[in-house]
């Protein structure tokens, strides 16, 4: 009695690979390549015969198709090969079906029965052990979407549209603020010297007019120049200009503003005003561009 459920393993192991057994030192083997098929996919049956010597020990006559439950047997092929190893020679051939699923549920494979002959004109019979296989669902309908799904789907993609907008304002309103300064870093002073020419106010002018010589040679030069007076800036003078013309202009002006600064207040206008508050602004605009051009240079 402790014999049995033993031996019913043995045998459910038996059916599940198909079985083998020797007859004249030939055998013959069935398997599937899968235990489960999905409906919409197929499973291959391979039926292998194999023996110890040369392929011509053995003639096989080539098997009918396997009856076959809830399958169609769509295809099929042949094939032979023969190696050797340490115990010597050795030949098998194979018979390959394809098989196509019909329904959901429990599908069947019959036994097959291969006949085979030798030279010395003895003959025989080999046959497999009947086969089961699952079919399962299409395998297109697993990842099939309803409804509900795609509305999800939606709401996720909105919602992450919604934080990526977010996330992309925030970057495009803190950029300009950080990167105003860096663009025009002298358009206070610019603005400082617009206000006191429109006023008239000549040290007032000038005094801005310096403050921007000041922070421009600071900018190109990277030496502080906020202690020092307007004459204190003539040595830097041709790191600020391109040609030699600008270069005296610059120079000229520099002398005049101390000694405006330093003269007594005489409430007299200065008609030059105008033309150094352009030339200024053409010394900034060439400086911002020299600074793009040697950033950008390799």
């Amino acid at each position: 009695m402790l014999h049995r459920p033993f031996l019913a393993l043995c045998a459910a192991l038996f059916l599940a690979t198909g079985g083998a057994w020797a007859a004249d030192g030939i055998r013959i083997e069935a398997r599937l390549d899968r235990g489960t098929v999905a409906l919409d996919e197929t499973a291959t049956l391979v039926v292998k015969v194999e023996w110890e010597g040369p392929s011509d020990r053995f003639a096989l006559v080539v098997p009918q198709a396997p009856r076959v439950h809830n399958l169609i047997v769509i295809g099929s092929k042949r094939g032979t090969r023969s190696w050797a190893d340490e115990k010597g020679e050795h030949s098998a051939q194979e018979f390959s079906y394809v098989l196509q699923p019909e329904s959901e549920g429990d599908a069947a494979i019959g036994a097959v029965r291969v006949q085979f002959n030798t030279p010395e004109g003895t003959s025989g019979d080999l046959v497999t052990q009947p086969l089961q296989l699952r079919v399962g669902s299409p395998a297109h309908a697993r990842w099939r979407f309803t409804w509900g799904d795609i509305g999800s789907l939606v709401v996720l993609a909105g919602l992450a549209g919604y934080a990526g907008w977010r996330h992309w304002k925030k970057k495009t309103v803190r950029k300009p603020a950080s990167s105003g300064g860096q663009k025009d870093p002298f358009a206070a002073a610019l603005s400082e010297i617009t206000s006191a020419r429109r006023a008239g106010n000549q040290k007032a002018f000038y005094g801005a007019v310096l403050s921007l010589l000041r922070q421009l040679t600071s900018e190109r030069t990277g030496v502080p120049t906020m202690a020092l007076g307007a004459r204190g800036l003539v040595p830097f003078v041709d790191r600020l200009v391109s040609d030699e013309s600008s270069a005296e202009r610059l120079r000229t002006l520099l002398a005049r503003v101390d000694t405006i600064l330093y003269a007594p207040e005489t409430g007299d206008s200065d008609a030059d005003m105008d033309a150094t508050e352009l030339f200024l602004k053409n010394l900034v605009s060439e400086n911002e561009i020299g600074k793009r051009e040697r950033k950008d240079a390799p």
